[in-house]
């Protein structure tokens, strides 16, 4: 039931989506102020045609480098086809250490490769225990395998404050190649936005 939600949450943002904008609650018909904080993260995926490609993982770390929580990764890689194929999403898997976890602790996070070129994923402030994070300052990791050994990295900071109330900021993210950029327009546009109410 978790899974079948999610999925028809993202495809109802993902139907909304445009090349240049990225959509929050207020344009749903629901004020952002209700939402709680909430960081908000679109992108444009272009579906690739080569061997091991298609994949990709959202997560969060802290700013030493600990894990969060993990937002969304694609079906093969979530249900252990990194066991299959190391090259898909490794940072995710380290950074996850999904290997020596229950696959079942994703919780709902795992989906297919999106059929819609727009999507949009949000994080609610907890942890993969969902449990609130403390204030502090965190990074948001987009990973995707592009083709093999082939990688995209999007990385971005922002920060969690107790003394700002009503605070809307822009990510700006830095992006890594590994390999060569071949397929690197498996993802595009990305943009992100913490909301913090």
């Amino acid at each position: 039931m978790k899974k079948l939600f999610f999925s028809l949450f993202i495809s109802c943002l993902m139907a909304i989506g445009s090349n240049n904008t990225l959509y929050y609650p207020a344009l749903l018909g629901a004020s952002i102020k209700d939402q709680g904080s909430k960081l908000y993260i679109s992108f444009n995926y272009t579906h690739q045609s080569t061997h091991g490609s298609n994949q990709f993982a959202i997560w969060i770390e802290d700013i030493t480098g600990k894990y969060i929580k993990t937002l969304f990764v694609t079906e093969f890689t979530g249900k252990g086809g990194f066991k299959k194929r190391e090259t898909s999403i490794p940072k995710w898997v380290a950074s996850s250490k999904i290997a020596k976890k229950n696959l079942e602790s994703l919780d709902g996070s795992v989906g297919p490769t999106p059929k819609n070129p727009n999507v949009i994923y949000t994080w609610d402030c907890t942890d993969e225990n969902k449990n609130k994070i403390p204030e502090g300052k965190y990074k948001v990791f987009i990973e995707g395998t592009t083709k093999d050994d082939n990688e995209i990295i999007f990385s971005g900071e922002f920060e969690l404050s107790d003394n700002d109330t009503n605070i809307t900021s822009d990510i700006n993210f830095n992006i890594e190649y590994i390999g060569d950029s071949e397929n690197s327009n498996m993802l595009t546009n990305v943009k992100g936005k913490f909301v913090k109410n």
